[in-house]
């Protein structure tokens, strides 16, 4: 697997996509992981962390983490803070939300 023409070492495990990389992307895409890691992830892992970049009230980065793998639009084990500005607007303290993507399974009791 080739990876994004755009990706830059920050540091020995982190890996950014700038916001140039896709057109509308509000913040860099971060990828936590080592290189033997990275150049393990599938292809479509860096696709969802940038679409997860261009999210409206996204804050500072999108992550993804060593295990990070694609989901449903979101990569699983991807990490994002946001923050309602109407919200936020409206009362004294940030309202915000922590998202991380997640297999999740349910079952009925």
């Amino acid at each position: 697997m080739s990876l994004p023409a755009q990706l830059r070492n920050i540091s020995p495990t982190v890996w950014e996509l700038p916001v140039s990389d896709k057109e509308g992307m509000r913040v860099p895409a971060r990828i936590i992981a080592s290189e033997p890691l990275l150049g393990g992830m599938e292809a479509g892992v860096f696709d969802q962390a940038a679409n997860v970049a261009c999210l409206p009230g996204i804050i500072n980065y999108s992550y993804c983490m060593p295990d990070g793998h694609c989901g449903y639009g979101f990569p699983i084990d991807g990490v994002a803070a946001m923050c309602n500005s109407r919200l936020h607007a409206n009362y004294a303290s940030s309202a915000f939300a922590v998202i991380q993507g997640v297999s999740c399974a349910s079952s009925s009791y």
